[in-house]
């Protein structure tokens, strides 16, 4: 195709054929340009579903974190509350066990014994010593002498 310029015009040389192709060619390039566009259209409908996935997923994260953080809350005032008591005790027992010595061998004593106590027969009760239940043991001993022997195995 021959284009000339004739007063400001544009002057088809070529004839037909040459406007028959140049047509084609042009709606070879609307093609390409539409697949393309149909294209692009479906990568942008994927990136918007991706993009939805992304919020929810971060939406999620950011529910666990803050259930996360709400644990580690309420672990750390476990602790504190925890702390506080161990140091309630520490403050206290000293206080309760200055008159309870050692208690002899195993927390309550591995001997078993018979021990009266206020007016009634402690049957196997153990050994404690001058401390714990022992005070009162003592003082009943000093009011009534010592227990009555075991009574004999059957």
């Amino acid at each position: 195709m021959q284009l000339e310029r004739m007063g400001g015009r544009l002057i088809n040389r070529g004839g037909a054929n040459s406007l028959l192709r140049l047509i084609e060619g042009q709606q070879r390039v609307i093609n390409r340009l539409t697949l393309t566009n149909r294209q692009l259209q479906r990568t942008i409908k994927q990136l918007t579903l991706t993009n939805q996935q992304l919020t929810l997923t971060n939406q999620q994260l950011t529910l666990t974190n803050q259930q996360l953080t709400l644990t580690n809350q309420q672990q750390q005032q476990t602790i504190e509350h925890q702390q506080q008591n161990i140091q309630l005790l520490q403050n206290y027992w000293p206080q309760q066990l200055q008159h309870a010595p050692a208690l002899g061998p195993g927390f309550l004593g591995d001997q078993q014994q018979q021990y009266a106590f206020g007016g009634q027969q402690l049957q196997h009760a153990p050994a404690l010593g001058p401390g714990f239940l022992g005070v009162q043991q003592q003082h009943m001993q000093e009011q009534h002498g010592p227990p009555p022997p075991p009574p004999p195995p059957q």
